[in-house]
């Protein structure tokens, strides 16, 4: 029993027959570009020789695409992250080529055929060039899939993937084992891939391409996913017609050490890839754990297929070096310094904190006198009472002598946890964080602010499980998008009324100027929506705080101690400061 004996594969005389038989036009509306716009920095991307691509047609998916990009254009500029857009999603053009996105005006609509998810292999079909694919979920980890794309470019493999068993349906069945992920692979291009998809589409339509799984001896199985407008019609693309014809340029298979969930057919799996091409390899990565006591690998129980004498099916890396020189998780041990604002709240959470934490209090209240702590602070700095946590971060930022530029700095206030109560865990989680990170959930659960049907349904930026997420408001009033917030309406109505704004007029914008951000205020006043961190807690990496100069930080301070208001607009703020970017929505019209 072989791969090919059990799961269907498009054959090339199904193509030809394509080819003979359907019009040029058959499903061409569907993959059709209607315009290219590239990113404002294209120029840095002219000889780029790695690409990554997703697909975007839900406005929903479009922040963690935005924050995906934004981290790639600043750790690898000369990437270009590709986007291939619904046409009736125009609106995002800006947003995404602010972050440096290339974006790929389809002429389909995103209510269309269920077949937008596969407009991001169109990539594949570029010459000479080495792509990742991605998703909105994991767009935010799309420098570690590019990372995985780098190392089989450098040891001669065309194709990394995740194979994986959906969760659903019977977990020993054929019909839900997927040799490819179709939201974390990478390959190098140059295949006629449209004609492929086109030709994939139009047999499974006519019935020649038989949807269901073959065993001897029993029942056919059907596949999940293989049916016209069925969730998962990509993957079942990439295991029918892609992953055949690119087995035998080489496998770099991913997988976790631990990983309990791929079914006996993983086995038929590899047996597979290995005959296809022997230079085919299985990346086990785990904790170091594995590496002192790696678990044995046993042959899988099939029955072999003629092999070439070179023949070496599993390589599994055991030894430490060399996992971490082509697969650092190095992140994870990444230095942090908090800065704490205090006043007169209870530290003594402090103690629980990781020996490696740099902690800089800063105390604006009664003297601490536990000795304990006072050991555990590596800097107290004491400051006068005025200017909210506001004062203390930018004069942190301004005076402070900062740790290298790949370390993190967090900020937070002196008791954090009626904020995030979640804290502590996420600041061991580091290794999962953005470059500007979110370490709160609400403002307080005792004022339901924001209400708990938000906190509960909205779980896209939690991480491993821990509550954290970003509230949106408009810039103009800084009004949040999803509820009533009568308490910072009427702070807002007292920075306006101080500053005798006139109705109408940008609180975001103008508070950005006042703080001789000039070219970030424009930003603001072009745009409408923005996002920010409850009780003004938050990471950044460290080679973003030289973002705010001496000299606005300067003004900055003397606002934060100006009027009580300047704080509230302080918090809606932060992380706009290091490059979160602001949302332009247009207008839409219908003609």
């Amino acid at each position: 029993m072989s791969w090919t004996d059990v799961f269907p594969v498009l054959t090339d005389e199904m193509i030809e027959d394509f080819e003979a038989s359907a019009t040029k036009c058959d499903l061409a509306e569907l993959f059709r570009i209607k315009r290219v716009i590239p990113s404002i920095d294209a120029s840095k991307k002219i000889s780029c020789k790695m690409i990554a691509a997703t697909s975007l047609y839900a406005v929903q998916h479009l922040q963690p695409i935005v924050e995906g990009a934004g981290q790639l254009q600043v750790l690898r500029p000369e990437i270009s992250f590709r986007i291939y857009l619904a046409a009736d999603l125009e609106d995002m053009i800006d947003p995404l080529l602010a972050v440096g996105c290339d974006v790929f005006l389809m002429e389909d609509l995103s209510t269309s055929e269920n077949f937008q998810d596969m407009w991001r292999f169109l990539a594949l079909s570029e010459k000479d060039v080495w792509v990742t694919i991605t998703d909105a979920q994991r767009a935010r980890s799309i420098f570690y899939d590019v990372e995985r794309t780098e190392l089989i470019q450098k040891t001669g493999h065309g194709l990394w993937r995740a194979p994986y068993v959906l969760s659903h349906g019977e977990i020993d069945s054929p019909g839900v084992y997927r040799p490819i992920m179709s939201c974390q692979f990478g390959a190098k291009g140059g295949i006629n891939i449209e004609n492929l998809i086109r030709a994939h589409i139009w047999n499974t339509a006519r019935g020649t391409l038989r949807s269901r799984c073959t065993i001897a001896g029993k029942e056919a199985v059907d596949i999940e996913g293989c049916q016209i407008n069925q969730k998962g019609f990509g993957e079942w693309f990439l295991l029918s017609a892609f992953y055949p014809r690119i087995a035998a340029d080489g496998v770099m298979t991913f997988r976790s050490w631990d990983d309990n969930h791929c079914n006996a057919w993983y086995a038929l799996d590899i047996e597979y890839v290995t005959w296809a091409n022997p230079q085919s390899e299985i990346f086990y990565y785990g904790s170091s754990k594995f590496l002192e006591s790696p678990p044995k690998v046993n042959p899988p129980k099939v029955k072999p297929r003629p092999k070439p004498k070179s023949i070496h099916a599993v390589r599994l890396i055991t030894e430490a070096k060399s996992i971490r020189e082509i697969y650092p998780p190095a992140k994870s041990k990444e230095r942090v310094t908090l800065c704490v604002a205090r006043y007169e709240e209870d530290i003594d959470w402090l103690l629980q904190l990781e020996d490696d934490i740099n902690i800089v209090l800063y105390n604006k209240g009664s003297e601490i006198k536990n000795k304990a702590l006072l050991k555990r602070i590596n800097s107290l700095i004491p400051l006068k009472n005025q200017g909210r946590e506001a004062d203390t971060y930018l004069r942190h930022i301004r005076d402070y002598k900062h740790r290298g530029d790949c370390e993190w700095t967090v900020f937070c206030q002196g008791e954090p946890f009626s904020h995030s109560p979640d804290f502590l865990d996420l600041i061991k989680l580091r290794e999962h964080w953005r470059e500007v990170q979110s370490l709160t959930a609400c403002y307080m659960d005792a004022r339901d602010i924001p209400p708990s049907i938000i906190i509960k349904s909205d779980l896209s930026e939690y991480i491993k499980g821990k509550r954290c997420r970003t509230e949106f408001c408009t810039i103009r009033t800084m009004e949040p998008m999803h509820y009533f917030d009568h308490g910072n309406r009427n702070f807002m109505m007292d920075f306006c009324n101080h500053h005798n704004l006139p109705d109408g007029w940008s609180i975001g914008g103008y508070f950005l100027e006042k703080c001789g951000l000039d070219d970030l205020a424009k930003q603001a006043w072009d745009a409408t929506l923005m996002q920010f961190s409850f009780g003004a807690m938050f990471a950044v990496r460290n080679n973003r705080l030289g973002r705010l100069g001496r000299t606005s930080l300067n003004k900055m301070i003397r606002l934060a101690c100006g009027h009580h208001s300047a704080g509230f607009v302080y918090e809606r703020m932060w992380l706009h400061f290091f490059g979160q970017p602001f949302i332009k929505v247009e207008r839409s019209y219908l003609d």
